[in-house]
């Protein structure tokens, strides 16, 4: 159908394509309904204003055609239910043109050296600077954090530390693709015509619409509803949570414990009847299938490491594919194709291998070897010091290659590294991470061990 305000043809359509034929014929084990209203009509109208009552209205009564679909049918008490919204809302209060604001302070579009892309983004704005430079990005946290409309301002790895801003990792925003800087306008609770609390600035739209996008409460606490045999009755879960943690639940409803915890969400055992799934047998029949390199790992599993030859816990995830995994006193970062799966009868972990010589090294709390150190914010004599002391714990733990986290900044510290390590004999070779492991923020060092 085409589309329309509110969108309800379409919500017509997508619901008679799973009613009649989705489950009858196909009969899959997950089934996924998504519904674009009242989302449309709410950044037309407002926030519970004009059509957006009426288009809540019909998307609940297709909801209700699902149900009664499912009673019809018998599967209502055995079918869990899962109900999520994107998002929730805020009212426009104003309208900022931030890149007309940009270049109107002397920032030149991101072709250009010092130059700037903005992306709009509804209640936020995405911030790209040209190669990524320091001295931009530090000028450009400093003008918004001069700005009336700036909100929260967070920064990525990669562009260090500016003044005004937070880690772009905390609000997991930080990545090969990730803006160099984010904003988020700032907000309040007071209530829009409607009764809805929640107004922020936006990038776009008018005044008195729906938006998104900004880190508002009212955005970002949104609707999640759970029934079915599975599912504890008439319960209230305040527990932090979000639409990350229901594939992990859903896998594990259907059996796949393996995968839940390899997952970034968790799986929400208070809400489920004795934190368990439903039945044993859910799942049953399915084709077995290979496995990829990491599928199936998460923190607290048990794996055997082929180059220290020893069995080891993950203790969580470390970037994309990589594994924070502890032997013994021993800490290391591996990729998911250097672990294997251990199980819980795998005995103890042995000794790890010191070398063909059948030294066994034990390492004090403190001096714990890993395969990283951070060296941020230490003078040039101390990195190297502190450098120097893990290394020679690297070495005896046959650990290579190690990385040396030094931030970018100035690139002082980075190049006081850089001539230090050219002098020393056991070190094969060195160069920065790759870019979205640090770029260079950070020293990959390769040992002769």
């Amino acid at each position: 159908p085409a589309q329309d305000l509110p969108n309800t043809a379409r919500l017509v359509h997508a619901r008679r394509i799973l009613t009649e034929y989705v489950l009858p014929e196909i009969d899959p084990a997950v089934a996924l309904l998504w519904f674009s209203e009242p989302d449309k009509t709410q950044h037309e109208d407002g926030v519970g204003l004009g059509r957006s009552g009426q288009a809540v209205a019909e998307a609940d009564a297709e909801f209700g055609e699902l149900l009664r679909w499912l009673e019809q049918n018998g599967r209502s008490e055995t079918t869990d239910i899962f109900i999520a919204s994107d998002h929730g809302y805020s009212t426009i209060s104003e309208v900022v043109p931030v890149e007309a604001a940009l270049r109107d302070a002397g920032f030149p579009p991101v072709g250009q050296p010092g130059g700037v892309a903005v992306a709009n983004n509804g209640g936020s704005a995405l911030f790209y600077v040209h190669w990524c430079d320091v001295d931009t990005s530090t000028k450009l946290a400093g003008w918004l954090t001069g700005q009336p409309w700036c909100g929260p301002l967070f920064a990525s790895e990669r562009v260090g530390n500016p003044p005004g801003t937070l880690p772009a990792s905390l609000i997991g925003c930080d990545g090969p693709r990730s803006p160099d800087l984010i904003m988020s306008f700032p907000w309040t609770g007071e209530l829009n015509p409607s009764g809805y609390p929640g107004y922020a600035p936006a990038t776009g739209g008018t005044a008195g619409q729906g938006q998104h996008g900004s880190m508002s409460r009212h955005e970002l606490r949104n609707v999640g509803l759970a029934r079915g045999p599975s599912i504890h009755e008439s319960v209230v879960i305040d527990t932090p949570t979000g639409n990350i943690d229901l594939a992990p639940t859903i896998l594990h409803l259907l059996g796949f414990d393996d995968a839940a915890p390899a997952m970034d969400g968790r799986i929400l055992e208070e809400a489920l009847v004795n934190g368990s799934r439903a039945a044993d047998s859910a799942g049953a029949g399915l084709p077995e299938r290979k496995k990829a390199p990491g599928e199936g790992f998460g923190a607290g599993v048990r794996v055997r490491v082929a180059r220290l030859g020893s069995i080891g816990t993950i203790t969580g995830p470390r970037g994309e594919g990589s594994w924070e995994v502890e032997v013994g006193a021993l800490k290391c970062v591996l990729k998911g194709g250097e672990l294997e799966p251990a199980g819980l009868d795998s005995g103890p972990p042995p000794p790890a291998r010191g070398g063909s010589r059948g030294v066994s090294v034990q390492f004090q709390s403190e001096e714990l070897p890993s395969n990283e150190i951070n060296l941020v914010g230490c003078t040039a004599d101390e990195a190297i010091r502190r450098a120097d002391k893990f290394l020679d714990s690297a070495l005896l733990a046959s650990l290579s290659p190690v990385r040396l986290i030094h931030g970018s900044g100035m690139g002082v510290l980075r190049r006081a590294i850089s001539e230090w390590l050219s002098d020393q004999s056991h070190v094969s070779e060195f160069h920065p991470a790759a870019f979205d492991e640090g770029g260079n923020g950070v020293t990959v060092v390769s040992l002769h061990v």
